[in-house]
């Protein structure tokens, strides 16, 4: 089969309210989406969207590259095994020179391509048996005082865990809102923290010492130095998990201890299928949690992450793509969505495949 087309398209949706993360406010999702084609007439979308303070790549430069790739991609031939992700595609691409999210979206496109020509969906291509469904974590946003009717919607439609972004404020609210949110949840509803590295080993301390008894799943990188993470755990006793540490450096196995509970895996940053794959079966090998997490994509970066994570993992571990509820409008006909806390494959693979083109603008190179 060969590459006929690489379509290039800019999207930009908007948020049902403003976004604040690591620093950045937005109010809509800008993006790429990728229409692969092969000769046989069957295509593929793939999604590239760095989000900023996220991603070292800013939106313009992963554009100027995937232009680029356009042009090295006319008539290459897909080697029959490109599904089997032994890197002999990209290897040929030279994908090491690309971008993360270039190379993430341009693989989904691949992907996605190969499971329309197989008549199977993209999870098949990744393991031999995937799930049907996936369960996600809901997202705890705002403060004390408005969890309660948050947390009442939470458990009328099913989740069994719940993440809340702390760091963002003072040590000693950051403790009472983890209070709160412990004193309103079911005890079984699991509650998942994350640090995004915002303190240095002093405040990190004081924070864990005050909620080791509060059975908190997991805290994600609490601290901005990350080798002190062994200390912290082996003092406070929370369980860790890691995110950035993944990503801002090579990661030998060597650095895993007991107090790990979870890699938490965002594609849209590690880049490469085979690379989220990889840690997968790493966190399977240490008996670790591998959580699937997004990065605010569209429906179509969001169907991928939810194909990844039926994929993965014996048991159904909850995946943080709840983040479809922040998007007013998709770039899918029938928008991303999940019901009851979970998201159903076949639906959302179905879904998928329909892309609203009034959504899309044309980038020329």
């Amino acid at each position: 089969m060969q590459i006929s087309k690489l379509n290039i398209f800019r999207y930009s949706i908007p948020l049902v309210k403003p976004l604040k993360l690591l620093g950045v406010q937005m109010s809509h999702r800008e993006g790429i989406l990728l229409k692969l084609e092969s000769n046989c007439g069957h295509s593929g979308w793939g999604e590239i969207a760095p989000f900023p303070g996220l991603h070292r790549e800013a939106l313009a430069e992963a554009e100027a590259q995937t232009i680029s790739l356009r042009r090295i991609l006319a008539d290459q031939i897909i080697p029959s095994d490109t599904e089997l992700l032994k890197g002999e595609f990209e290897n040929r691409l030279s994908a090491n020179s690309l971008l993360p999210s270039v190379r993430y979206g341009f693989e989904m496109a691949l992907l996605n391509l190969l499971s329309t020509k197989s008549n199977q969906a993209l999870c098949n291509f990744l393991s031999k048996k995937p799930r049907k469904s996936v369960s996600l974590n809901a997202l705890l946003t705002g403060n004390s005082a408005t969890f309660k009717d948050q947390i009442q919607s939470i458990v009328k439609n099913g989740y069994k865990a719940v993440k809340l972004k702390v760091g963002r404020q003072n040590i000693e609210d950051d403790i009472a809102m983890v209070t709160t949110a412990k004193k309103l949840l079911p005890a079984y509803i699991s509650l998942r923290l994350d640090a995004n590295r915002a303190w240095d080993f002093e405040e990190a301390m004081t924070f864990g010492n005050a909620v080791s008894n509060f059975d908190i799943e997991y805290l994600e990188e609490p601290l901005k130095n990350p080798l002190h993470l062994r200390e912290f755990f082996q003092t406070t006793g929370v369980p860790l998990a890691l995110d950035e540490t993944l990503w801002h450096a090579p990661f030998q196995s060597s650095q895993l201890f007991p107090g790990i509970a979870a890699l938490i895996l965002k594609p849209a940053i590690l880049g490469s299928f085979e690379t989220i794959m990889k840690y997968a079966k790493l966190a399977e090998a240490h008996q670790l949690k591998a959580v699937i997490s997004s990065a605010f994509e569209s429906g179509v970066g969001l169907t991928a992450a939810a194909n990844i994570a039926a994929s993965i993992n014996k048991q159904d571990i909850p995946a943080g793509l709840d983040t479809y509820q922040w998007l007013k409008a998709d770039v899918l006909e029938n928008a991303f969505t999940a019901v009851h806390g979970k998201i159903d494959l076949q639906a959302v693979n179905r879904a998928g495949k329909s892309i609203l083109s009034e959504r899309l603008v044309g980038v020329v190179a």
